[in-house]
C-alpha cells in the first residue's frame, strides 16, 4: 500500500473529529435556546486563531508590498472563508452531522460553476452528471422523515457554505500565485478577523456570550476550541503532506469517504448515548441517509475518476 494513502486517510479521519467537536462545542455551551447565537460564538473564537496565522506569516516571509487588487482579492478570500466558517456552523446547530457534512462533496461542482462564470471555461457532461447526483442526494438527506418536511434552511446553509469555500480556494490561489503562498495567508487571516469583528460589534447576543465566558473563566469551552484548531490545523498540514507522497487527483479522491466516515461514527456514538450529537439513528432514518450519501458518492466518483485516469 502506498504510504500517502494511510496519511490522507488520517486526515479525514481528523476532520470527522472536528466536526465532532464542533458539534460539542455548540450543544454542549449553549447559554440559551438560540443556536444561531451559539454559531456565532464559536465562530468569534475561530476567528481570534487567525492572528497566530498571521504572525506565522510574518515570520515566513509575508508582506505588505502588493497590489491593491491582490490584496483585494486575498482579503475577499478570508471574509469568504469566514462566511462558510459562519454558514458550517449555523447548519450543524440546525440539525445533524450526518445530514449536512455530506454536502461538502459539492465543493467541487461549485468550484466548476465559478469557473464557468468567472472565467468563461466548459461545463463538461461529466461535471452536469455529477452535479445531477450530489443535488439527488442532498435532496433524500434533506427530508426529515419523523417531521414530514424538508429541512431547507440547513441544506441552504451548508451549500452556500460549500460555495464560499470554493469562491475562496479561487481567490487564495490567484493572490498565491501573484506574490507567495504566506502573503497570502498574511491577507486572508486579516480578511477572516475583520469578519470576526464585525459580527462581534454587530451581534450583541454572541458579544454577551463571549463576555460571559471570559468572566466565569470558563476556561473549558476556550481549551476544547484550541485543541480544535490545532486538530484541523494537522489535518490540513497532513493532507498536503499526503499531496507531495501520490498524485494530488489521487489523494483528492480519499475527501469522498468523509461523509461514510462521518455518518458510522455519528451513529456508533448516538447508540453510546452521546447526547450532544442528536442523531436519529433508527432504521428508517440510517437507510434514508445511506441511501443519500451513496448518491453524493456516486456524484464525486464522477468529478474523481476522470481526474485520476488524466
Amino acid at each position: 500500500m502506498p504510504l500517502w494513502i494511510p496519511i490522507a486517510f488520517s486526515a479525514v479521519v481528523l476532520w470527522v473529529s472536528g466536526n465532532l467537536i464542533d458539534k460539542y462545542l455548540i450543544e454542549k455551551f449553549r447559554h440559551d435556546d438560540d443556536a444561531d447565537t451559539d454559531a456565532s460564538t464559536l465562530f468569534m473564537f475561530s476567528s481570534l486563531f487567525a492572528l497566530p496565522t498571521a504572525l506565522f506569516a510574518l515570520i515566513m516571509g509575508a508582506n505588505f508590498h502588493i497590489t491593491l487588487l491582490e490584496a483585494g482579492a486575498a482579503v475577499t478570500a478570508g471574509l469568504l472563508n469566514g462566511i462558510y466558517l459562519l454558514l458550517y456552523l449555523y447548519a450543524i446547530a440546525k440539525t445533524e452531522l450526518s445530514r449536512t457534512i455530506p454536502f461538502f462533496q459539492s465543493i467541487p461542482i461549485f468550484t466548476a460553476f465559478f469557473g464557468w462564470i468567472l472565467l468563461h471555461e466548459t461545463l463538461t457532461h461529466t461535471q452536469l452528471i455529477a452535479g445531477a447526483f450530489i443535488t439527488a442526494g442532498a435532496f433524500i438527506l434533506s427530508y426529515h422523515i419523523k417531521h414530514k418536511s424538508f429541512l431547507f434552511r440547513p441544506t441552504l446553509l451548508i451549500l452556500g457554505s460549500s460555495a464560499a469555500i470554493s469562491l475562496q480556494f479561487t481567490l487564495f490561489k490567484y493572490t498565491a500565485l501573484n506574490t507567495t503562498y504566506w502573503t497570502s495567508a498574511l491577507w486572508s487571516s486579516i480578511g477572516l478577523m475583520l469578519l470576526g469583528l464585525i459580527v462581534f460589534v454587530s451581534n450583541k447576543r454572541s458579544r454577551t456570550h463571549i463576555e460571559h465566558i471570559f468572566m466565569k473563566r470558563e476556561y473549558r469551552i476556550i481549551t476544547v476550541n484550541l485543541c480544535n484548531e490545532f486538530i484541523d490545523n494537522v489535518a490540513i498540514f497532513t493532507f498536503l503532506f499526503a499531496t507531495l507522497l501520490g498524485p494530488i487527483a489521487l489523494v483528492q479522491t480519499v475527501n469522498a469517504y468523509q461523509p461514510i466516515l462521518l455518518l458510522t461514527a455519528t451513529y456508533l456514538l448516538a447508540k453510546f448515548g452521546y447526547g450532544f450529537l442528536k442523531e436519529d439513528t433508527s432504521s428508517t432514518t440510517f437507510i434514508q441517509k445511506t441511501v443519500g450519501i451513496f448518491l453524493i458518492g456516486i456524484g464525486s466518483a464522477f468529478i474523481y475518476v476522470p481526474l485520476i485516469s488524466s
